[in-house]
């Protein structure tokens, strides 16, 4: 479930962000600067699912 990917325009996934948590993220904006999600706004585009 980890590999779940949750931001599709940076191809960030669920480890990605837990790895960004344990790593000292704390904010949204440093989960941010540091997997790239959510910075390109084309995820609604881009999601298979149409979400």
């Amino acid at each position: 479930m980890n590999n779940e990917i949750i931001c599709y325009c940076s191809n960030t996934t669920r480890a990605d962000i837990i790895k960004a948590l344990d790593n000292g993220a704390k904010t949204l904006k440093d989960i941010q600067s540091t997997t790239g999600a959510c910075t390109k706004g084309l995820c609604k585009e881009m999601n298979p699912k149409g979400l």
